[in-house]
């Protein structure tokens, strides 16, 4: 995911399983658009200020070129050219162990592992969260989100506060089952 030179806000979304190479070997890429017909007195392209905004979004399984772990590997340069970068996550999941460079703005990050559905339950969607997922209802609810569905068409606040991803958990809960004669 890319945002250069402009402003942009990524909500509710998962980026999940995805095998990264080329050039730039990121999940998120906020260096500063560069401007091709410009160049600096270094003779490289210039670049321009951007503002990136990440919204309950979850990143888990990407790896980078040779199968390293990139759940959440940014590239961010907090200067440009012309300017200064924004990159802000809030509300975001992401596998433990990776960092966030600095100047990267963060607000109730959660870490661990997924917890995906993975085919669990057939009726629900892959990427569904489990029950037993710390991304499960630890999203930011948001206004819009009152008469909002997820990407499988289920409310998109079924709790207090929404799960992080593009899904909200509708999974069977485990329970006690009696069975008396």
């Amino acid at each position: 995911m890319s945002a250069e030179g402009g402003d942009a806000s990524i909500v509710n979304c998962t980026f999940a399983d995805n095998a990264l190479a080329g050039q730039w070997d990121n999940v998120i890429r906020a260096v500063g658009g560069q401007d091709y017909a410009e160049r600096n007195p270094e003779g490289k392209y210039a670049t321009y200020p951007g503002s990136s905004t990440y919204v309950n979004c979850l990143f888990s399984g990407n790896t980078r070129s040779g199968g390293n772990p990139a759940d959440l590997c940014v590239d961010f340069a907090a200067t440009t050219d012309h300017g200064e970068n924004h990159l802000a996550l809030s509300n975001c999941f992401y596998t433990a162990g990776l960092g966030i460079p600095a100047g990267v703005v963060t607000n109730a990050i959660v870490c661990g592992n997924a917890k995906f559905n993975a085919g669990k339950f057939e009726e629900a969607p892959y990427y569904t969260l489990l029950h037993a997922s710390k991304a499960r209802n630890a999203g930011l609810a948001m206004p819009w989100m009152d008469a909002a569905t997820d990407l499988a068409g289920n409310p998109r606040l079924l709790e207090a506060k929404p799960d992080i991803g593009c899904y909200e958990s509708v999974l069977p809960g485990f329970g006690l089952l009696l069975m008396l004669r």
